[in-house]
Order: structure tokens, then sequence, then C-alpha cells
């Protein structure tokens, strides 16, 4: 995004797409796209410029909105990604097509914000876990195993996702839908 005129179009986009409360969306989420722009929605708004957002994810966030019990399809669609994106390849390797060149498209949101929501999801996951055990979390949101096996292929890569991500809020949107600061 290159223009004003493009930021302004996408500020009055997202304004008119958001019907219903500040989370729920108007149609309950499916595919990955509709996951990604869902919490993206419930995160970046017009009502947060200016203002600091944190990119927090749990249980209660997915369920409002989803639905009761809607986490395992948000996990679901996440693993699946978008259709754009080949199954053949792991978790991080999508995130990571799903950020390249992102930006030549016309799209209201970063598409990856669903990826970067799964990886937040997994830090407040309860379970049997010692407290720094963060990839045995997301091994078993993600229902992998061995669970043990620490990092996923290519997470050390995610970090480009969050900057983009900060860059996006702040300088391409120059903060009107919230200002968003990496904080990892």
């Amino acid at each position: 995004m290159s223009t004003t005129a493009t930021r302004n179009q996408i500020l009055h986009e997202i304004q008119t797409s958001n019907v219903g409360s500040e989370t729920r969306p108007a149609e309950i989420p499916r595919t990955y796209l509709e996951w990604n722009d869902a919490l993206a929605a419930s995160i970046f708004r017009p009502d947060m410029a200016g203002r600091e957002v944190f990119l927090y994810v749990n249980d209660d966030l997915i369920e409002e909105l989803g639905g009761t019990g809607s986490v395992p399809d948000f996990v679901a669609a996440v693993q699946e990604g978008p259709p754009d994106v080949s199954p053949n390849v792991g978790l991080c390797q999508k995130a990571l097509r799903t950020f390249d060149r992102w930006r030549e498209g016309e799209l209201n949101y970063p598409p990856y914000i669903g990826y970067l929501g799964l990886f937040v999801l997994a830090v407040g996951l309860e379970g049997d876990f010692e407290a720094h055990a963060y990839y045995k979390r997301l091994r078993t949101l993600l229902d992998l195993t061995p669970v043990d096996a620490g990092a996923l292929p290519s997470f050390d890569q995610m970090l480009r996702l969050w900057e983009d991500l900060e860059v996006w809020s702040n300088r391409d949107m120059e903060g009107a839908v919230g200002i968003f600061s990496i904080r990892i």
C-alpha cells in the first residue's frame, strides 16, 4: 500500500464491513480467510485509532467470533490455510507463502493474522506443561506428535510476519485502526 487514497479506501471498507458488535462478525467464520478477517476486525478497529492494540487471542475471543466450541474449527482452518497456498507444506511455510506478495492484492487486513493468532492462542493452552514449554503447547494445540519435538520447521522466520504487522498498523494504516508494537 503506497498511497493515502488506498489507506482511506481500506479504512472505509473496514468501517462499513464491521457490522454487529466490536468483535462478533456478521457471519460465523468457516474458512481460513474468514477467520483471519474476523480476528483482525476484532482487534484492528477504527475506534482503536491512535491507541495501542495487542494481538491477544484466547479461547474466549475465538468463541466470541465463531461460537461455543469453535476453537477446533479455528485451528483446523489455520492448518488448512488459504486456498491459494499449497496443502503440501508445513504450517509456518503456509504462513510465509501467505505473507509473500500480500501487499500486491486488495485486502483489508494482512492475510497472515490468523497464523499469528494461532501462535498466540498456544501460549494460553492449559495442561501439564512446564512454564517455558511453548512448543509443546503449540504442538499439542495442532495435535502434532511428538509434542516434544521442538519448534515447527521455519518457525524462526515468523518474526517477519510480526514485523510486517507493525509496519501495516503504524505506517501503512497510520494508526487509524490501532497502533501495534512487537512484544515478543
